[in-house]
Parts: structure tokens; sequence; C-alpha cells
């Protein structure tokens, strides 16, 4: 299977994640953040690890090329795709060294990456 591996930052649209209409709603609702919910990352088949930034989230998603050809095309070529390093299997972590985690079917779920980095499923 073909994986996609991106990141985003709730914080400024743009810059932080694609300033498109899907991540505008994915990403700025305060009460309803689509990749802090555990139902719309598990139907998605997601692998999402979150951490808290200052006063922000910061999300690395693990997805399936399909999921992010139809929905955040935009992710694709990207200054938010991520690339594993010549001989691995995926990246190790993005620019705020949040983490990603390899796509698998143990893996699909949201975690959470704690400031004494260790990655735990989310309650």
């Amino acid at each position: 299977m073909d994986v996609v591996y991106f990141s985003v930052n709730d914080w400024d649209p743009g810059k932080d994640y694609p300033d498109t209409e899907n991540f505008r709603k994915w990403l700025s609702e305060d009460l309803m953040k689509y990749f802090g919910n555990k139902e719309w990352i598990t139907k998605n088949k997601l692998c999402v690890v979150w951490e808290v930034i200052d006063m922000s989230c910061n999300y690395t998603v693990s997805a399936p090329l399909g999921w992010v050809k139809e929905n955040c095309p935009e992710i694709l070529g990207s200054e938010f795709q991520y690339f594993p390093d010549e001989g691995k299997e995926y990246p190790e972590h993005d620019l705020w060294f949040t983490p990603f985690l390899k796509y698998t079917e143990e893996n699909i779920g949201e975690h959470y990456f704690d400031s004494k980095f260790t990655i735990t499923d989310a309650e």
C-alpha cells in the first residue's frame, strides 16, 4: 500500500496547514478538531500522532495515498508532505519533532506525544 506522511499544525492557515476548505474545517473548530476525533480518524483509517506546542496542536498523519488523493490532494508535493530517509520505512519526525508512526493496522487511531517523548494511545 502506498502511504503519504504529512504534518499540519492548527495555528496559521496557509503557513501551518494548507488554506483549503477541508483543512480549515478539520483544524479550525476549537471544540471539534477532526485530527483529534478518534471516530473520524478510525473511520478514515489514519494514524495520527498529536502534541501541544505552545498554544497550538501539531499533528503527524500517516494516510493511504487513496485517502489523500480523495480528501486533500494539495498535500502531495507540498511543504507539508514528509518522506522517509533512505533505507527507512517512514519519516522519523516533522519540523517540530512530532514523530510519525509506521502505517499499520495496529497504529490506526489517535496517539498523543507527550513532553516525556513517549507516544500513548489518546484517551
